[in-house]
C-alpha cells in the first residue's frame, strides 16, 4: 500500500530549493546554555569570542553588559555551571581533543582562572556541587585506573 499527498515536491521543487549553509547547522550558536546565579546576581551564558564558545556574564538585571570572562582561543568551552561560591563559575576543558578534562574555577569579578585538578593524563568530572557546603566540590577523577572515577573532595 502506497501513501502520496497531494502537495508533495516534485523533483524540479527539490533542485530550485537551497542548501542550509554547513555552518547554520555546525557552527557556533549566537548564545546558548543561559544561566542564572544560585544568588540571582549573574546572568551567564556561553557566546563565541573571535569564533570560540567562551562564558560571558552579566549582572542579572542589566544582560545588555555582559562580558567574556573566560579567554579560550582553541576549542572552546562546552560545559559550564555555577558553583555555590557567590560570583564563581566551574567549567570542564579538555586540551586538543584528548578527553581528559580538567575543571577549572573563574572568578566573575576578576576574570581570573585556576585549575582545579592540574593533573596530566587525568579526566576530571564534578560530581556534586552543594549549597550546603558552597566551598567543596566533590571530583570523580580517574587518576587510579583509566576505567574507574574515584571521588575527591
Amino acid at each position: 500500500m502506497g501513501i502520496a499527498r497531494d502537495d508533495a515536491a516534485t523533483g524540479a521543487d527539490l533542485k530550485t530549493t537551497p542548501l542550509i549553509p554547513r555552518e547554520v547547522l555546525f557552527g557556533n550558536p549566537d548564545k546558548a546554555m543561559a544561566r542564572l546565579s544560585p544568588d540571582g546576581k549573574h546572568l551567564s551564558y556561553l557566546a563565541p569570542v573571535d569564533g570560540v564558545l567562551n562564558v560571558w556574564v552579566a549582572p542579572g538585571d542589566q544582560p545588555e553588559k555582559a562580558e567574556p570572562v573566560t579567554q579560550d582561543k582553541k576549542r572552546g568551552i562546552r560545559m559550564y555551571s555555577w558553583s555555590y561560591t557567590p560570583g564563581r563559575l566551574l567549567y570542564l576543558q579538555d586540551s586538543d581533543g584528548d578527553e581528559n578534562y580538567h575543571i577549572y574555577s573563574v572568578d566573575v569579578e576578576k576574570k581570573e582562572t585556576t585549575d582545579l585538578t592540574p593533573i596530566e593524563g587525568v579526566k576530571a568530572q564534578i560530581e556534586q556541587v552543594s549549597h550546603r557546603s558552597p566551598s567543596v566540590i566533590l571530583v570523580g577523577l580517574n587518576d587510579r585506573d583509566p576505567q574507574l572515577h574515584d571521588i575527591y573532595r
